[in-house]
């Protein structure tokens, strides 16, 4: 027979026992660990580690090993997959967050704070949540940011927006990065993450749209030219399955929030000597600097607006993001 007595010991035992449990959450990213997603996603952990004294673990598989982006989208809905950590751009892979690619227009930011001041802004913060109920994915906060993406190429130098006339251009398969390399002329041409080394290699494309870290940070390539038209900011996010927040305390949600509030800080932090380590790499791996004439490359950014706004995102949101301070 079981008394209250016995009963309340083991309730406190069952207790103290799920809030020393160790927790493990599983996280996938596409990139490699010395990329800025890669690099993001493991100062995360490890920050939440030493927040929650080692209560919350993260388990890291980088390098596509659970799929692409879509795929770990997919895998988030349904439960198999915890967080991802992915360029907040991303997230417009689901067609839920079309109003969000309005983040993709080119030119659209001044600099990298202009970028950060967005992400903390109701411009983005609604129409994510509005993500976050439809498809059951939550966007935590940006962890870290990215260099501005630029072109580099393997036989020519770009200057003006005639150089890239018939240039296989290696981009994400966005449709909107797609039309903004047709309009310079270019042949823009879907590869996944994983596979931009061996296409630029093999002659598959002539050209990568990236930023100077991660581009500096591939080592020796089949680069030879890079020119920094830095035509859109991006950060990386912490995007979490909304099914395993619900499932964790509220104490365990703080744990996550501050562990990704001390990543953004030290990329914050470290960001501008990562550029310019990035350029000085550069020099090592002999590969030539074009400053470019963006009279013909900013003219996209006309096209794009009259093309999408009004029927991806609401008429004026170009002009209101333009005029957060």
């Amino acid at each position: 027979m079981i008394t209250p007595r016995l009963f309340l010991l083991f309730s406190l035992t069952c207790l103290s026992f799920t809030l020393n449990a160790e927790i493990k959450l599983k996280l996938g990213h596409v990139a490699t660990e010395t990329h800025s997603i890669g690099i993001a996603a493991t100062r995360f952990a490890t920050a939440l580690h030493e927040i929650s004294a080692g209560e919350v673990e993260v388990d890291i598989s980088p390098r596509s090993e659970l799929g692409t982006v879509g795929d770990m989208w997919v895998q988030m809905q349904t439960g198999s997959l915890d967080i991802q950590t992915i360029d907040i751009g991303a997230i417009t892979i689901l067609k839920e967050a079309k109003p969000l690619m309005v983040m993709w227009t080119p030119f659209l930011f001044r600099d990298q704070q202009h970028y950060r001041n967005y992400i903390l802004s109701s411009e983005f913060s609604e129409p994510m949540d509005a993500v976050r109920e439809r498809t059951g994915i939550r966007f935590v906060k940006q962890i870290a940011d990215r260099s501005p993406r630029i072109i580099a190429t393997t036989n020519r130098a770009i200057s003006t927006i005639t150089d890239m006339r018939n240039l296989k251009v290696r981009v994400p398969p966005n449709p909107l990065f797609i039309d903004t390399f047709k309009y310079w002329q270019s042949l823009p041409t879907p590869i996944k993450a994983s596979e931009i080394l061996m296409s630029l290699r093999s002659g598959v494309v002539d050209a990568q749209d990236n930023g100077i870290i991660d581009i500096g940070n591939t080592g020796k390539s089949a680069l030879k030219h890079v020119t920094p038209i830095n035509w859109a900011r991006s950060g990386v996010g912490l995007f979490f399955s909304e099914q395993k927040w619900n499932e964790l305390s509220t104490q365990q949600h703080e744990w996550i929030i501050q562990a990704a509030s001390v990543a953004n800080i030290s990329s914050e932090q470290e960001f501008k000597r990562l550029m310019a380590e990035s350029w000085k790499r550069l020099e090592h791996m002999e590969i030539q600097v074009t400053k470019p004439d963006l009279t013909g490359f900013l003219h996209a950014t006309d096209i794009i607006v009259e093309k999408y706004e009004g029927d991806w995102w609401p008429t004026g949101l170009v002009n209101r993001i333009r005029k957060i301070d």
